[in-house]
């Protein structure tokens, strides 16, 4: 190889480290923003510097739909909850390789339920519109993340 295309290519080198580097950087400043399990990412409701105390329990289920074979299960929405295929999600689908491990988090705040997406590849829908920041759950309301549908019941 010529001495001219070996230093294109560790210049190349050098930018993909320097890109990696960065999405780690971007990726550790997200988690820090969100405060860990029990913070709040930017555009959520209680960003403003509410209190962040337990909130009491909103009284609505999440009933899952499909897949069939999970069809009836109810999970009761109180403070908050993650959804994913990870183990200790509240609504665990590890069945499921259309979720991501931990794809999106409901959670109660001044009386309303609300669903955020948590950077999920195939995105988190209510009632087929795509989350893209923090979004009111109603009664009757239909959540799809990855393959797993379920309903905002009481």
């Amino acid at each position: 190889m010529s001495a001219q295309l070996l230093t294109i290519l560790k210049f190349f080198l050098v930018a993909l480290v320097w890109l990696f580097f960065l999405r780690v950087v971007r990726a550790m400043w997200a988690e820090l923003r969100r405060g860990g399990s029990q913070g709040v990412v930017g555009d959520s409701p209680s960003a403003a510097g509410e209190p962040r105390g337990r909130e009491r329990p909103s009284g609505l289920t999440l009933r899952i739909l499909e897949p069939k074979e999970r069809s009836g299960e109810t999970f009761p929405i109180d403070g908050e909850m993650t959804l994913g295929r990870a183990a200790g999600c509240a609504v665990s689908v590890p069945e499921d390789s259309y979720t991501s491990s931990i794809h999106a988090r409901v959670f109660v705040r001044d009386g309303t339920v609300w669903v955020e997406d948590l950077g999920s590849t195939n995105g988190t829908w209510v009632n087929g519109k795509g989350v893209g920041s923090p979004t009111a759950l109603h009664k009757g309301d239909q959540l799809l993340f990855g393959r797993t549908l379920a309903v905002v019941d009481k």
